[in-house]
């Protein structure tokens, strides 16, 4: 189906010569190399209008390669890492992509030291709305190492994704990252501001946000989104405790520490917060997301963001928090990065504490939600996963740090 679509917009000009799968987390993704006929020529490209113009376009800038996705999870961080329709999350990432190649796609600098970043093209895309059997597909420009988004001027530049380690101390202890990895702690800040100042700052004084409606996510909403997944685990751990199935107490107690936090201390963070206008966010601005270039100075530069998944509407904070808690390594750095935007944007952000106990009790309920499937499915997740439980217990001890740091203010205040 895909590849007809290809060759039909392309006027049957093109053969695809390879097809090549590329690493994704939940999605499967394809990389297509194609090449001109040998009975057609290259000046088709000037005659070109519409549609076709726009495909030969990208042809060109990504050296004759196409990217091809398909989206087969729906697992988010605005949905806890549930596994939910991946329709909702196809049309999340397509409008990521369209408001921000609106925002950020423009030009930097003058002559050899100007950049782009680019935001690829999307050229196709299938929601699978109308049939439950299928599954939601795209076609996007290729702008990777081999596009001519790379040249002598810009070379292409993979050394933030190779230097990630496995391993990493942050916010008081070591955290395992299988998967990709963080950035070295020595390195992280200096990466955080380099997001800040190319990509999240653009993003959010200059909003192209695309015309399909969206909920705008808010602390108050996340919180909604905590008590109704308590609500839900409360309900299953009842039937559980009637079933006996498990005698391990750790669940019941984490749960009532849960809504201790989610009924009590964050709603009485509301109110402190200043309000702020909605942007669109893209919250996963990690190096595997990201395309680099050195240019003529040996300056690092962004030439494009991919991955668009958890793009939504929010409370700009968002963006920030995530880059103050994946990125960078810990409480000083993360305060550092909430000060440059504040001074870059003029924007009155409040203290970053209390978004920083909101993403605490959102880890914590992750990870309790993935805990309660163990438990559903009739195996115990503390002897089953136990680095599940550490990684609980890791999280309750910042938690409770978050708040003994609230009730030392208010004593000092108290002290006033």
């Amino acid at each position: 189906h895909i590849l007809d679509i290809i060759l039909q917009q392309l006027n049957c000009e093109y053969d695809i010569l390879s097809i090549k799968e590329a690493k994704s987390a939940q999605q499967k993704m394809w990389i297509l190399k194609l090449s001109l006929k040998a009975d057609k020529s290259s000046s088709t490209l000037r005659s070109s209008c519409g549609d076709s113009k726009a495909w030969k376009e990208c042809l060109q800038r990504g050296q004759n390669r196409l990217v091809v996705r398909q989206w087969q999870g729906g697992s988010r961080w605005w949905n806890l890492h549930s596994n939910q329709d991946p329709k909702i999350l196809a049309k999340a990432e397509v409008f990521g992509y369209r408001s921000a190649r609106q925002s950020l796609t423009k030009a930097h600098g003058e002559g050899e030291k100007q950049w782009i970043v680019v935001i690829p093209r999307l050229l196709y895309y299938y929601d699978a709305e109308s049939n439950n059997d299928e599954l939601p597909c795209a076609i996007f420009e290729y702008v990777g190492m081999h596009s001519t988004c790379f040249d002598s001027h810009r070379r292409y530049d993979d050394s933030y994704v190779t230097e990630m380690i496995k391993t990493r101390h942050e916010f008081g202890f070591d955290e395992p990252h299988p998967r990709w990895g963080r950035l070295p702690i020595e390195g992280s800040l200096e990466y955080a501001n380099c997001i800040l100042e190319q990509v999240v700052i653009p993003l959010h004084t200059n909003p192209q946000i695309s015309s399909i409606e969206q909920v705008v996510q808010t602390y108050e909403s996340m919180l909604q989104l905590y008590g109704k997944a308590l609500k839900d685990m409360k309900k299953q751990q009842n039937i559980l405790c009637e079933g006996s199935v498990h005698k391990d107490s750790r669940m019941a107690e984490a749960l009532d520490l849960l809504e201790n936090a989610v009924t009590i201390v964050l709603p009485d963070n509301i109110g402190k917060i200043p309000p702020l206008p909605a942007s669109l966010v893209h919250l996963d601005l990690q190096p595997q997301n990201l395309l680099f270039s050195r240019d003529s100075s040996d300056k690092r530069r962004i030439s494009s963001v991919l991955d668009w998944e958890e793009a939504a509407v929010s409370d700009p904070r968002f963006e920030l928090l995530l880059l103050g808690r994946k990125v960078c390594a810990n409480r000083e750095q993360a305060e550092l990065l909430w000060k440059s935007y504040c001074d870059s944007t003029n924007k009155n952000l409040g203290l970053l504490h209390p978004w920083l106990q909101l993403e605490t009790i959102h880890s914590i309920t992750t990870l309790l939600l993935q805990s309660m499937n163990l438990l559903n499915g009739g195996r115990n997740p503390w002897e089953t996963k136990k680095d599940l439980w550490e990684k609980i217990r890791r999280e309750f001890v910042r938690w409770e740090r978050l708040c003994q740091e609230d009730n030392a203010n208010e004593q000092k205040i108290t002290k006033i």
